[in-house]
C-alpha cells in the first residue's frame, strides 16, 4: 500500500501552536468536507498530534488524500516530516509520513518512509517493504487502544531504525561501454551533419530562392497562357459563328443567283445597268435629281452674281422661278416617300415567312419569293404630298451586274447629284438586304459592283 505524495501546504509555524490551530479547524468541520473519524475519538486524535508536534517539531500535522489498496480514496490526517535517529555517533533525519486511517486510534497508524531522490530503500529489509511501509515494527504490532500514542511510536522507531538502517545512498548509474560508444558516435555524427548543413545552407538557400522566383514566373506565365487560351477559345467560337453566317449567306446568294441568272451575254452600259423597280422609285429618283439640280443651279447663280456675270434683275427672276420649282419637287418627293414606306411595310409583312425559312436553312420556292417581292399596294401612279425628310429614301432598283439582274432594296441615305456641265448622274447607296447581311456600293462609270458581306449585329 503506497500513499500518494502529500499535497503541499503553507509553511506552518513550528511547535504546538500551529498544531492547535490546524487541528481545531480540521476536526471541527462538518458535512461532506468532514474528516472520516468518529466523533468520540476526535479529541484524542487532536491530543496525539499536538503532543507529537510538541515532542518532535520536525513532524507537522496535515490533511491529504490517501488511496487504499482497494482503490478507495479518503481525506485523512497525517504527520509529515522527519524522524531523528542517531547512528555511529552521528544524527540523521529519516523522512517519513504517519497516516491516521479511519479507525484510528483503535488501529495503529500507517508509517511510510519517503526516501529522497538520492536514497533508496534497502531490499529485503525486515521492517520495511519495497513500498516504504513500516509493517513489522514491534510497537505497531502491539498497538493497544487507548494507551498507545504517536509520541511513543516515533520514539520506538527512532531507537529501532539505527539498529537496521532502512535507507541507503542511491548508487551512481553504471554505463555500458557499448552504450557509451554508441552515444558518442551518434553525437559525433550529429555534429558532422550540422557542420555539413551549415556549409551547404547558403547554396541551398540561393537555390530555393531561385526556385521560388522561377515558380512565380511560371505561375504568371501560366495565367497569361490561360488567359490566351480563353481568348482563343472565345475567338474560335466567334469565328465558328461567323463561318456559319457566311456559309448560310453563301447558300442564300448561290440560290438567289441561280434563280436570277440570265443567259444574256455582252457588255452592259453603266447607265443601262440600273433602273428603278417601280413607278414610285422612278418618280422619287426624278424628284430628287430635279431638286438637287435646281439646288446646283441656284448655287451657280449665286457664284455668277458674286462675280458680276449676270445682271441682278435676271438673277432675281431666275432664283424665284427655280425656288418655286424646287418647292414643288420637294413636296412631291415627300408624298412619294410616304407611299413608298407604306408599300415597303406591306412587302416586309409578306416576306416574313420566307425570311424565317432562309434563317432556318430552308430554301423557299422561287415563286413564293417573286410573289413576296411583288406584294404590297399598287404603286403605278404619282402620289400627292406627304411630309417626310428628303434624305431618308427607299428605292427598289433593278441592278445588272455582270449580266445578272438583281432586285435589291436600297434603304439608306441616297445622294443624287445632277451635274449641269456633263448632264450625268452619279449616286451611291448602301444596300440593305432582308437580314442586313450585305453591303453594296454602286459608283457611276464602273461596270462592276462591289457586294461585300457584313456580319449582322446580334
Amino acid at each position: 500500500m503506497a500513499p500518494p505524495p502529500p499535497s503541499p501546504s503553507p509553511s506552518p509555524a513550528s511547535g504546538a501552536q500551529y498544531a492547535h490551530q490546524f487541528l481545531n479547524t480540521a476536526l471541527s468541520q462538518r458535512g461532506p468536507s468532514a474528516l472520516p473519524y468518529a466523533e468520540d475519538v476526535k479529541w484524542l486524535i487532536r491530543n496525539h498530534l499536538v503532543a507529537l508536534a510538541d515532542a518532535f517539531p520536525s513532524l507537522h500535522p496535515k490533511a491529504a488524500l490517501f488511496t487504499h489498496n482497494d482503490g478507495r480514496a479518503a481525506h485523512l490526517l497525517q504527520a509529515d516530516g522527519t524522524i531523528p535517529i542517531h547512528h555511529a555517533g552521528a544524527s540523521y533525519n529519516l523522512p517519513a509520513v504517519l497516516w491516521l486511517p479511519e479507525p484510528y486510534p483503535r488501529s495503529p497508524p500507517l508509517v511510510f518512509l519517503s526516501p529522497t531522490r538520492d536514497m533508496v530503500i534497502k531490499p529485503h529489509h525486515p521492517l520495511v517493504d519495497r513500498s516504504g511501509l513500516v509493517a513489522n515494527a514491534p510497537y505497531l504490532r502491539s498497538w493497544v487502544f487507548p494507551s498507545s500514542n504517536l509520541v511513543d511510536l516515533v520514539r520506538s522507531l527512532s531507537h529501532l531504525f539505527p539498529a537496521s538502517p532502512q535507507l541507503a545512498a542511491r548508487p551512481p548509474p553504471t554505463e555500458d561501454p557499448a552504450e557509451v560508444y554508441k552515444r558518442n558516435a551518434i553525437a559525433k555524427l550529429v555534429d558532422m551533419a550540422y557542420a555539413d548543413a551549415a556549409t551547404l545552407r547558403p547554396a541551398r538557400e540561393t537555390e530555393v530562392d531561385t526556385l521560388f522566383a522561377m515558380q512565380a514566373t511560371l505561375r504568371s506565365r501560366g495565367e497569361v497562357v490561360s488567359d490566351g487560351v480563353r481568348k482563343m477559345g472565345e475567338e474560335k467560337e466567334a469565328l465558328e459563328r461567323r463561318l456559319q453566317d457566311v456559309m448560310m449567306a453563301t447558300d442564300l446568294m448561290e440560290a438567289w443567283v441561280m434563280e436570277n441568272t440570265k443567259g444574256a451575254a455582252g457588255d452592259t452600259e453603266a447607265d443601262e445597268a440600273i433602273e428603278t423597280a417601280d413607278v414610285l422609285s422612278k418618280q422619287m429618283l426624278e424628284c430628287t435629281a430635279a431638286d438637287l439640280a435646281l439646288e446646283d443651279t441656284i448655287y451657280a447663280l449665286d457664284k455668277a452674281i458674286q462675280e458680276g456675270s449676270v445682271p441682278f434683275d435676271g438673277y432675281l427672276r431666275s432664283v424665284r422661278a427655280l425656288a418655286r420649282e424646287q418647292f414643288f419637287q420637294r413636296v412631291l418627293s415627300t408624298k412619294v416617300n410616304k407611299a413608298q414606306q407604306q408599300a415597303q411595310v406591306a412587302r416586309m409583312a409578306a416576306r416574313a415567312p420566307q425570311c424565317q425559312a432562309r434563317i432556318d436553312n430552308v430554301e423557299p420556292p422561287s415563286e413564293a419569293v417573286d410573289g413576296a417581292i411583288a406584294a404590297g399596294p399598287e404603286a403605278d401612279a404619282a402620289v400627292e404630298q406627304q411630309p417626310l425628310p428628303v434624305r431618308q429614301l427607299g428605292l427598289f432598283m433593278k441592278i445588272t451586274i455582270n449580266h445578272l439582274q438583281l432586285d435589291c432594296c436600297f434603304q439608306a441615305i441616297v445622294l443624287v447629284q445632277l451635274c449641269s456641265s456633263a448632264g450625268k448622274m452619279a449616286y451611291s447607296s448602301l444596300c440593305q438586304q432582308e437580314r442586313k447581311d450585305f453591303e453594296v456600293v454602286i459608283e457611276d462609270g464602273s461596270s462592276m459592283m462591289t457586294i461585300r458581306y457584313c456580319r449582322p449585329a446580334y
